[in-house]
């Protein structure tokens, strides 16, 4: 036969109390403890411990320059950009107001940004975008690609350390890819210890050339030829290209 035994009501309201406590009790997060229920129990042990890096939320947007670098500037001025459309197309748009943001970490400097900037009105394809994430409340921008330091160009004519070229963009189409003109021809320098006049050569139908972004100032960079041939991708010249 079962023990019985009697309490009396004070005592039985105090033991109501603690159980209803007991039950209703939450574990906090970070204590390192799991708390688990059941009709028959109330159950508190240590949480198994979980190695590893710990998640961090990182922000990054995408940003075009917006003011021109200036000799000095230490800090960029830049602005979000999105899609205009929905679903996406390849019109774009600027979100938000202007703020500060710093060139990325180690050898990179401000100067590598020069000729990337968008002065424009409303950002376009030919608009640079670069990631910019936030680092302690300060913005850095991501490091600039070599895609975007080289442009490619037709050589119109040439002088004694300057060469005269239109720029060229890529266009595709059901035909395949063809080249359309970029703006209006451009005096560049040539590269250092080379001579306009080595360019004279590549005055030819379907040949273009490299340019390279250094410094903010774009130089003709490359003294082989490219041949664009009828109907088909741009290939080499039996020359290699080198970059040396």
């Amino acid at each position: 036969m079962a023990q019985s035994f009697t309490i009396s009501r004070r005592e039985f309201n105090d033991l109501y109390k603690r159980v209803d406590a007991l039950w209703k009790m939450n574990v906090e997060s970070g204590t390192g403890l799991e708390l688990s229920k059941s009709r028959s129990a109330v159950s508190i042990k240590k949480a198994p411990s979980v190695r590893g890096v710990a998640e961090v939320e990182v922000d990054i947007k995408p940003v075009t320059i917006v003011k021109t670098i200036a000799d000095g500037d230490t800090s960029m001025t830049v602005r979000i950009v999105a899609y205009a459309d929905t679903p996406p197309g390849e019109a774009l748009r600027f979100v938000d107001a202007e703020f500060t943001a710093y060139p990325y970490w180690g050898d990179v400097t401000i100067d590598d940004y020069r000729g990337l900037e968008f002065t424009g009105e409303t950002p376009d394809t030919s608009t640079t975008v670069f990631d910019a994430r936030k680092d302690n409340d300060i913005w850095i921008l991501s490091r600039p690609s070599i895609a975007n330091n080289l442009r490619i160009a037709r050589v119109v004519s040439t002088a004694q350390d300057t060469i005269f070229v239109q720029p060229l963009r890529e266009t595709f189409s059901g035909d395949g890819r063809t080249l359309e003109p970029d703006g209006d021809v451009e005096a560049v320098p040539v590269w250092p210890k080379l001579n306009g006049n080595d360019y004279r050569q590549h005055i030819a139908p379907g040949v273009i050339i490299l340019l390279l972004n250094a410094s903010g100032t774009w130089y003709a960079y490359q003294t082989i030829p490219l041949r664009v041939l009828p109907k088909s991708p741009i290939r080499r010249a039996s020359c290699p290209l080198s970059f040396a």
